[in-house]
């Protein structure tokens, strides 16, 4: 009489197993998509932050304030913000613009570049230093 080789995984189980894995995934993918777009919009709003110590700071030496390229040259030996910035520029999966530019006031703009996966919502800041947000959930 012949003995079965019971060593391995029936077809059956191989199935159950995928299934269980897929239904984990599902369950943990908009978790996962969630947490990504808090952090995305966090950032974006502390990059607006710095935008706006970089335009104050700007402001008290040259009396108006400046483009973000002007911001990230800086008067020569130091930068206003740190990196090559840009008007339109996209970090962090936003995109940061300058808006409403006058001697007196200015309106730095963070905007998802793609609504509703990068971020849901969009983000300004004036010479006031209040953050603003537009769109989405009321903020908490």
């Amino acid at each position: 009489m012949r003995r079965r080789n019971d060593s391995g995984f029936t077809l059956i189980e191989m199935m159950i197993v995928a299934e269980i894995i897929s239904v984990l995934a599902a369950l943990a993918f908009p978790a996962l998509m969630r947490q990504r777009i808090q952090t995305n919009e966090a950032v974006a709003v502390e990059n607006l932050r710095t935008i706006c110590t970089a335009q104050i700071s700007f402001n008290t030496v040259n009396l108006r304030y400046g483009e973000l390229e002007e911001l990230s040259a800086g008067d020569g030996a130091t930068p206003y913000l740190d990196g090559l910035w840009t008007q339109d520029i996209v970090r962090n999966e936003y995109t940061f613009s300058m808006t409403d530019m006058t001697n007196d006031t200015f309106t730095a703009v963070a905007a998802p570049v793609t609504p509703g996966r990068s971020g849901v919502r969009s983000f300004s800041i004036s010479e006031s230093g209040e953050v603003r947000i537009e769109g989405g959930p009321a903020a908490g």
